[in-house]
């Protein structure tokens, strides 16, 4: 749904996540740093108890009692939460809603979503750990909409966290409107309103703060676009993103550009006395006490830095493309790739990943979705590439990717590869909507 508020157009979104720097104090980093330590420890208490049958928290078979299966509703049960917090001093500085919570707890979810993947039973199921190696790095919490201090002349607002207090954040989005019509600011809509809303804070390797915040049905403000068309849209390596009326989305190769640099912090992080290096991982094996030292975590940090650089690039680019894209499409034509498998290939894996194409997809469908553009998928074996997007001749030699262009022998019309193939992609697409 779209609106218009004297010269700029809002366009309504159920679902809407704000992400901002946060700024704790000293005391609030402690705290945080602790609940994160207190829910990795419930975490790994209680998938081990899993793992290992503990019957509190599994159930057998209905065909076979001697097999169990988790039972993760009762992670959440309070006998469990109290045994937990009897036991293990750290999980009772973690808020009760981000262990019991059905929403927000941290077993139903990610411990169900990691079981799934295998969905083994009890004894033989090996969960994954968090470890000093691998943190645990989030936690959310419900927060009233009375807790939010949210400015509207300063950059700076503060939301309160349980546990915390309010938290200096930076970001926030005030040119977003609320209410049924795009009428009101956030203050405005939800002044004397018990709404809750679920924050989610989370700590990045760097050692920054953030908060994310889910936001239902605001309006959000959109470019204008004259007249808008159909697309059809084909990926790629060279370019991310080819559309039918020939525009191309050059890819710009962000982790490639750093390829020398990240090399030599790789080599100064596994000479330093860390997890990176071979004598600290054997020594840490048998003391477990033993930490990294000073010089390996400013290398790593410096590697972190150099990382969310890239991604930090890479997402704002994917962001850009795919919003204009979104905004000047009546209809989406994509086709429905298998990422995951294509990652495999050896020779194409590293392109793909600094392309981050699972991510492109995904913005271009929700934001397609958002100005109101139907999203419509083609099967992954579809021979887009080879068909003449003018005539429908089939020319078989063009499945060689070394065949950036071909003229069809039928009608004479020369092709460019991903051209021919996005109009194709668009034409299978509006024939599979009739």
């Amino acid at each position: 749904m779209i609106e218009k508020v004297g010269d700029t157009s809002y366009m309504k979104v159920d679902n809407y996540v704000v992400k901002c720097r946060a700024y704790p104090t000293k005391e609030q980093q402690e705290k945080i740093d602790k609940i994160l330590d207190g829910i990795r420890v419930a975490y790994n208490v209680t998938a081990y108890e899993i793992s290992h049958g503990n019957e509190e928290l599994t159930k057998p078979d209905k065909k076979d009692s001697s097999v169990r299966w988790p039972d993760f509703a009762q992670c959440m049960k309070k006998d469990w939460l109290d045994y937990l917090r009897k036991y293990h001093e750290p999980v009772t500085n973690v808020p009760a809603t981000s262990l019991s919570s059905s929403v927000y707890g941290i077993f139903g979810k990610d411990m169900k979503k990691a079981w799934e993947t295998k969905r083994l039973p009890c004894g033989l199921w090996r969960p994954s750990f968090y470890t000093a190696k691998h943190p645990r790095t989030s936690f959310t919490v419900r927060t009233m909409a009375s807790g939010f201090d949210i400015s509207e002349v300063s950059k700076a607002s503060r939301i309160g966290v349980t546990g915390l207090g309010k938290v200096k954040i930076r970001g926030w989005r005030n040119d977003l409107l609320y209410g049924d019509k795009p009428s009101c600011t956030f203050n405005e809509y939800y002044k004397g309103q018990r709404k809750a809303f679920g924050v989610t804070v989370s700590k990045d390797n760097c050692g920054d703060y953030y908060l994310i915040v889910m936001l239902q049905t605001v309006w959000r403000p959109i470019r204008d676009v004259a007249e808008k068309i159909p697309v059809g849209i084909d990926v790629g390596i060279k370019e991310i993103a080819i559309l039918s009326d020939g525009t191309k989305y050059e890819n710009k190769h962000f982790k490639k550009e750093v390829r020398s640099k990240k090399k030599r912090l790789n080599r100064k992080v596994s000479r330093r006395y860390g997890w990176a290096n071979i004598k600290f991982r054997e020594e840490h094996k048998k003391d477990s006490e033993i930490t990294p030292s000073k010089g390996y975590e400013r290398a790593k940090l410096k590697m972190a830095r150099l990382e969310r650089k890239v991604a930090r690039r890479r997402e704002n680019y994917n962001h850009f493309l795919t919003n204009d894209i979104a905004s000047k499409a009546s209809f989406v034509a994509i086709e429905s790739l298998n990422v995951k498998g294509m990652m495999k290939n050896h020779h194409l894996a590293d392109a793909l990943s600094d392309a981050a194409m699972s991510d492109v997809l995904s913005k271009l469908k929700y934001k397609s979705t958002w100005h109101g553009a139907e999203v419509a998928e083609i099967g992954q074996w579809e021979p887009s590439s080879q068909l003449c997007s003018v005539c429908g001749y089939r020319n078989r030699e063009v499945k060689n990717l070394s065949v950036r262009e071909w003229t069809c022998p039928e009608c004479g019309t020369r092709h460019d590869r991903d051209i021919n193939a996005s109009r194709n992609i668009l034409r299978i697409a509006q024939s599979n909507r009739t």
